[in-house]
């Protein structure tokens, strides 16, 4: 059976890793350092010299977290090359999907889809309403009625008539 192996064993894999890990330290260090003078040259000349536009993304994101939940059109719309050769063109982006989805709080109180889902259905909003509702009509004056403790009997002995020509005055006497 040959050998394909570049190690003869695992002592020899170990150092090839040690030293590799050694060179990718000083690589890291090394670009770190040039992240650094770059920064340095920045804001010394006032000049704006960038890095590769992923870095720049990966910058914008972190400055703006909320870019993060338009990041796939932010993306489709920097893959055109000539909003790429513009100035700040992630930020243009990302101010061109905020303003095509803005909608007024007019609009919004009329969408009935958002009125379900973020007032109707919120229990926050709902108790809020319901507490100023009942705030207004605490204040209301309600007429007085006959409580449940029972009225009271009257006092007069009713009137009955004892004849048909008795009957007959009360009830003229009643519709007059």
């Amino acid at each position: 059976m040959e050998k394909d192996n570049k190690f003869d064993n695992f002592e020899s894999l170990h150092n090839s890793y040690c030293e590799l890990e050694k060179k990718f330290t000083q690589k890291c260090q090394q670009a770190a350092e040039l992240e650094r003078r770059l920064e340095q040259y920045n804001n010394e000349s006032g000049t704006n010299v960038q890095t590769s536009p992923q870095t720049t993304a990966e910058q914008f994101y972190e400055q703006h977290p909320l870019a993060r939940n338009f990041k796939e059109r932010i993306d489709e719309a920097m893959s055109n090359p000539e909003v790429q050769a513009t100035s700040d063109a992630i930020k243009a982006c990302y101010i061109n999907c905020l303003e095509s989805d803005y909608r007024t709080p007019q609009q919004m109180a009329e969408d009935e889809q958002f009125l379900q889902q973020y007032i109707v259905n919120d229990r926050k909003v709902r108790d809020m309403i319901l507490q100023q509702m009942l705030a207004q009509t605490a204040d209301t004056r309600y007429p007085v009625t006959i409580s449940g403790n029972g009225g009271n009997m009257s006092l007069a002995q009713p009137t009955r008539p004892k004849t048909l020509e008795e009957a007959s005055v009360l009830a003229k006497n009643y519709f007059k």
